[in-house]
């Protein structure tokens, strides 16, 4: 055989195993959804098939990782040695890939039961657990020999059917240039076959499907039968990363040392005391019946600047802006993702990388410092709105877990549309505004999280009124005008729409209401030439409403997210009242704000890793490091170790 016959006859062994393990993910996928079809309520044919789809799609991860050792330890060194036994070397590979994908999906039925998901973090916290228990658990409630006896049995069909698939005949052209011809292709396509198999069917993250993007059901067994077992591992082993990313040493002496950095009392007995803190506001408090926190998914501050106005993406907020509202110059989001900014407002804690959302403190103790639990204090009903899947992140079992007492999703109420990501904007708000008409004499807290300005950007925006060829015209040298881009412009547009229309729906059912706008991070836009840091990071701060002053913010402030519970306790409460809180309310001026990437001051913005490149004095360099380094000290602690500082 020559070199092209080998290669030929090998890559073409890679492949049945690669269609072998898609097939067999997928078989698993409807064994599962079998088994467990009593959950399937209020769930339609389509609803399945494109659960299978989207699970088909993603399975392509697990099964090109199968195939890429195959390729490596297999067919490669076929390909160079001719005799290499490569013919038994795939057997040996695929049977034992078979034995564990099928240990791991009879293991996940029981799993199911007990923690109503798939694999997730709880699998590597179980590691810390009584392994003695765990096994005698095994055994006496969940069937562990009849069960292994099941792996058994479908490990050695799968192998008889795996090796009866590798014995197919193979296709060898006869022509050397054909086979020339054909090994030249095949090496062409073999890039653009790993970029769909790597980000699950796309030829990126927003456009494939990935574990942290598979909850589009309503259902949330169809969620889980998204994700194949390689994936749930995945998800469990990153959540288990994230939560353990310490870049810092946990001890007594330097978390009192921080707090004290950080302006709290460093001789209190719990974190919660060491950051209590009094309204010193003069001045009567604001009497919102309804307070409303607007979250933005990528709603950035750019195109409210001046050198974007001719563009008119937020024409109607900056209208309804200009009286009875108060805008932060420089906001800073809680982090560079929208869990990591949604972590710091729910939890009032400093972002560091652990993602407390997977924490088990998180569902353990209700952080002093949250924005829910602050505004129970004041009396409101907190209630938590996302336009997506509660299960996606564990947002619904967090913000519950942190004191909302409720929780409504993209999921809730009859929906005439439903897209990668959830409703959308305008079906969400509507739900609120719905909400507000109905209990409008309540005092109540709303945090919306949108998400229609996010890829796939799966509105409409032309047939709802957004001129494409009117913003190519208008836009600066600095942006991309391509249809792409001209679309993700009209999101931008729509997410204006939705707020301002909210917002004076809102406003005429309860004319007292409190309303801040916000974003959760700004940096998924890509600008055709180099911006600023400020149009990078940078997400609007503003507060709005019929008794809101428009001097509580100076011209040139700065903030980040963590400031926002906070400056509502002073707006809301008597001069006075005590409250716990690591940041500064907005209304002090603080000289400059961070979060674990990006700082601001007096009109300068940065990143951390750019500090020295910037012409601040040493002094206050020093302070902004140490400083950032105190909060993931402090945060670290209150996730870890608790409340108590001992």
């Amino acid at each position: 055989m020559t070199f092209e016959d080998r290669f030929i006859k090998t890559i073409q062994q890679d492949i049945k195993i690669f269609i072998f393990f898609n097939i067999l993910s997928t078989l698993f996928r409807i064994i599962f959804l079998v088994y467990f079809r009593e959950q399937l309520v209020n769930v339609t044919t389509g609803d399945i098939v494109l659960c299978l789809w989207y699970g088909f799609l993603l399975s392509r991860k697990l099964s090109g990782c199968i195939m890429a050792v195959s390729f490596l330890f297999c067919s490669l060194p076929y390909i160079v040695k001719p005799k290499w036994p490569e013919k038994l070397l795939h057997q040996w590979w695929g049977s034992y890939a078979i034995f564990i994908l099928t240990f791991l999906f009879v293991a996940r039925i029981p799993y199911y039961k007990i923690f109503n998901s798939g694999y997730d973090i709880m699998l590597l916290n179980g590691l810390e657990d009584d392994w003695k228990a765990i096994f005698q658990t095994a055994v006496a409630e969940y069937h562990l020999w009849a069960n292994l006896a099941i792996v058994v049995v479908a490990t050695l069909v799968l192998c008889f059917l795996l090796i009866k698939v590798l014995q197919l005949p193979i296709y060898q052209p006869k022509c050397g240039k054909a086979k020339k011809a054909l090994t030249i292709a095949l090496l062409i396509a073999a890039p653009i076959f790993f970029i769909l198999v790597r980000f699950g069917g796309g030829y990126s993250y927003d456009t494939g499907i990935n574990w942290e993007q598979a909850a589009l059901f309503r259902s949330h067994l169809l969620n889980e039968a998204v994700l194949d077992d390689g994936q749930g591992l995945m998800r469990a082993d990153t959540a288990w990363a994230r939560l353990h990313t310490l870049t810092v040493d946990l001890n007594e002496k330097d978390l009192r040392s921080s707090i004290k950095l950080l302006g709290g009392n460093p001789e209190a007995a719990t974190i919660e005391d060491a950051f209590s803190k009094e309204n010193k506001r003069q001045g009567q408090p604001l009497q919102a019946k309804q307070v409303v926190l607007i979250v933005g998914e990528s709603h950035a501050h750019w195109p409210f600047m001046d050198r974007y106005k001719e563009m008119h993406l937020v024409d109607k907020e900056k209208a309804r802006f200009q009286k009875n509202a108060t805008q932060l110059a420089f906001m800073i989001p809680g982090g560079d993702g929208t869990m990591r900014s949604l972590n710091v407002l729910i939890d009032g804690l400093p972002d560091n990388g652990m993602y407390e959302n997977y924490a088990a403190e998180s569902f353990r103790s209700q952080y002093a410092t949250g924005i829910a639990n602050t505004m129970q204090k004041l009396g409101y009903k907190t209630i938590f709105w996302y336009g997506g899947i509660g299960s996606w992140q564990d947002v619904g079992k967090l913000t519950l877990a942190q004191g909302f007492t409720e929780f409504h999703s993209g999921a809730d109420g009859k929906i005439s549309h439903q897209g990668v990501w959830g409703i959308p904007d305008a079906e969400l708000f509507a739900l609120v505004n719905k909400y507000i008409e109905e209990h409008k004499n309540e005092k109540t807290f709303h945090c919306i999280l949108t998400t229609s300005n996010h890829p796939p950007y799966a509105i409409d925006v032309g047939a709802l009124g957004f001129d494409r060829q009117q913003v190519a015209k208008n836009a600066p040298d600095t942006i991309p005008t391509d249809d792409n881009h001209l679309n993700q412009l009209g999101h931008i547009w729509y997410a204006d729409l939705t707020i301002d229309d909210f917002i004076g729906k809102a406003q005429q059912q309860d004319p007292s209401a409190l309303f801040v706008i916000t974003g959760d991070h700004a940096e998924r836009f890509s600008f055709k030439q180099q911006e600023d840091e400020e149009a990078i990071f940078t997400v609007p701060c503003i507060f709005y409403g019929r008794d809101v002053d428009p001097a509580w913010f100076e011209s040139d402030g700065v903030g980040s997210h963590g400031q926002i519970t906070p400056t509502l306790v002073e707006l809301l409460s008597p001069i006075g009242y005590k409250y716990s809180s690591i940041y500064h309310s907005l209304l002090t001026q603080e000289e400059y704000a961070f979060n674990k990437k990006v700082w601001a001051t007096n009109g300068d913005i940065g990143t951390f890793q750019d500090l020295a490149d910037d012409e601040l004095s040493f002094d206050f360099t020093n302070k902004l490091i140490a400083e950032e380094k105190a909060a993931e000290i402090v945060t670290a602690w209150r996730v870890v170790k608790g409340n108590k500082i001992k």
